[in-house]
Order: C-alpha cells, then sequence, then structure tokens
C-alpha cells in the first residue's frame, strides 16, 4: 500500500467523520468521548483496506436509516420507576426538556443503587440501534437546585473577599457550601453540625495508588476503627470530588460501595465545578489538568462538633492511627 493510498484513506475517514457528527439527527449529535474512542482504531482499521472497503465501512458505521450510532441528547425529565434488576430507569417523555417520548434506558451500577424514582434528573441520553443507555446523571429538584445556587452564592463571594487569608487554618470555621451527595441529596455544610468530620479531597479516576485510592482505603480503615470503638454516631467522614464534572452522585456511590464502604457515615460530595473550585481555593488544595488527569496536593483534616478546624494534615500520607488518638481526645 503505498503512502497516497493511505492518505485518501485517511481522508476519507476524516470526512464522513466530520459529516456525521455535524449533521446527527434530529437535535441529537455524537458524544465527543464516545466517537473520540472509535477514531483511531477506525484510522487503523481502514488503512488495512483497500478503498472500496474503506468507503463500505464509513458508510455501514455512519449512515443507518432512520438513527444514528451513539446519537446524543442533553435530556431534563422525571423518573417514573427503576429495574434494579436489569439496571434501567424508565424515563417520563418531556417534549420541553429534550425527550419526545417516555424510554426505559440503562444507567450505570451507581445510578441504579440511587434509583431517581419520582424525582426530576437531567442527564446525556446516548441511543444506538434502539438501545438507550442514560449517563452523567444530575438530580434537578427546581427548589434544591435553587437553594443550592442561593447557598453557593454567599460561598462565593466569601472566597472572592477572602484576600490573603484565602486558605483556612487550625481555628478557623469551615465554609458553608451545597453540594450533591453520593445518594443524589443536597447536603449542606450545617448539616453536618453537631458531628465530627473528616474531611478530605478525592477524585475517582485517580490514577496514582499512593494518591486519592490510598486515601480512601485508609478513610475506609479509619471507618471501622471508628465503628468497633463506638464513635460511628459521632464521627463523619467526607470526601469532596476534585473532578465533579466527572463525578456524579452515581459515579460516587458506585466509588464507594464497591469498596466496600458504609455509606451510613462516610458522604461523598460533588457539584457544580465552580463551587468546588471555591472548596480547593479556601481549604488549600491546589489542582492542575494535565495529560488527561488532575495532579494535586492533599489534605486531610479535622473538622470539631462545631465547624471548627482542629487539625490538618497535608500530604498523602497520614496515620489511622494518629487520626484516631486525636480523635479520642477530642470526643
Amino acid at each position: 500500500m503505498t503512502r497516497l493510498d493511505a492518505d485518501r484513506r485517511s481522508l476519507l475517514l476524516i470526512q464522513f467523520f466530520w459529516t456525521a457528527r455535524e449533521s446527527g439527527v434530529g437535535r441529537n449529535k455524537f458524544s465527543p468521548s464516545l466517537t473520540y474512542c472509535f477514531v483511531t482504531p477506525m484510522v487503523n482499521l481502514l488503512l488495512t483496506m483497500n478503498l472500496r472497503k474503506a468507503v463500505g465501512f464509513a458508510l455501514w458505521f455512519f449512515v443507518i436509516p432512520g438513527s444514528a450510532i451513539f446519537a446524543e441528547t442533553l435530556i431534563h425529565t422525571k423518573v417514573s420507576a427503576v429495574d434494579a434488576e436489569a439496571r434501567t430507569l424508565s424515563l417520563e417523555a418531556n417534549p420541553e426538556g429534550g425527550l419526545d417520548a417516555g424510554v426505559v434506558a440503562r444507567v450505570n451500577p451507581g445510578d441504579v443503587a440511587i434509583g431517581y424514582a419520582g424525582r426530576p434528573v437531567q442527564g446525556r441520553l446516548l441511543e444506538s440501534g434502539g438501545a438507550w443507555r442514560l449517563e452523567t446523571i444530575w438530580p434537578e429538584d427546581p427548589v434544591l437546585v435553587q437553594t443550592m445556587n442561593d447557598v453557593n452564592t454567599q460561598l462565593r463571594r466569601d472566597t472572592a473577599t477572602r484576600g490573603r487569608r484565602m486558605v483556612r487554618v487550625q481555628g478557623d470555621q469551615m465554609p458553608q457550601f451545597a453540594l450533591w451527595d453520593e445518594q443524589g441529596n443536597l447536603r449542606q455544610g450545617r448539616d453536618f453540625r453537631g458531628k465530627f468530620i473528616i474531611l478530605n479531597f478525592i477524585f475517582s479516576r485517580c490514577p496514582v495508588p499512593t494518591m486519592c485510592p490510598a486515601n480512601t482505603t485508609r478513610m475506609a480503615r479509619l471507618q471501622r476503627e471508628m465503628e468497633e470503638r463506638g464513635w460511628s454516631d459521632q464521627v463523619e467522614l467526607v470526601s469532596i470530588t476534585l473532578d465533579p464534572e466527572y463525578d456524579t452522585p452515581g459515579v460516587l456511590n458506585y466509588y464507594g460501595s464497591s469498596r466496600g464502604i458504609d455509606l451510613g457515615n462516610f458522604t461523598f460530595l460533588t457539584g457544580p465545578k465552580p463551587v468546588v473550585d471555591d472548596l480547593l481555593k479556601q481549604f488549600g488544595i491546589l489542582t492542575i489538568e494535565k495529560d488527561g488527569t488532575i495532579d494535586h496536593t492533599m489534605a486531610t483534616l479535622i473538622i470539631d462538633a462545631n465547624g471548627k478546624i482542629q487539625h490538618r494534615k497535608d500530604g498523602s500520607r497520614w496515620s489511622v492511627e494518629d487520626f484516631l488518638s486525636r480523635l479520642e481526645a477530642m470526643l
């Protein structure tokens, strides 16, 4: 095969991909995440084909009568029923929200664990060959969303005015905020008053074993040790995501449950990125997006029942025994 042949076939793929991506079907557009997964392998495949086969393959992949592969729509709807065994949610029709007819969509394990029955949600609805899948699901109760916005507007103002005292240190109060937990419920900082809090920041896709995975394992061990000491009702473990655009409530639900964590007194929090960014600034956590992941610093804090920071351990290495000893002296 000559270089010219290879160039012609590559250009052919790009032409078909771009046309299909831009045209879609109706309001639907191709999912960038899904199409990205196929571009490279399709290029390699087309380069091994003759021109006739390449054209046929591209037509087969992109031009299917009446539908598009991996067509995607952002929808706003209400969940009418949950089938845990089939791992599906039944979604009500809502033409104004982008869903002309009710559908049954497969969802991720964490989303089906939450269920969302009877609750309004938004998400990315993907269709492939008549099968539906709902991803990136967020709660969308208008009253709760308004409450979240009101609370976090105050957080934004506080962050903007703190100046040199941006980072909260030992003796400072925990800032007030509102985020979604791993059950899709709205949680405010004040909800944790009356309990001690062990707080850290992680994200589910963290690829460095000594960072988020090790810290979540340590938090899980701390939870078990506290249960043996009868402290479960007095202490809440809280992990706030560094990657809220990916870590939906369902993703965090599965992240916790798949690691054997008891979600009874271990809360994972996520929400709008600007809100998480404000909290990162106020807790002095630095992040930078690099090579498709997030490089970040770490800190683990003990916050007392009145919301005051009592201890801060910077870095990814901290001792369960040390935190148990400190908690014992404070409880």
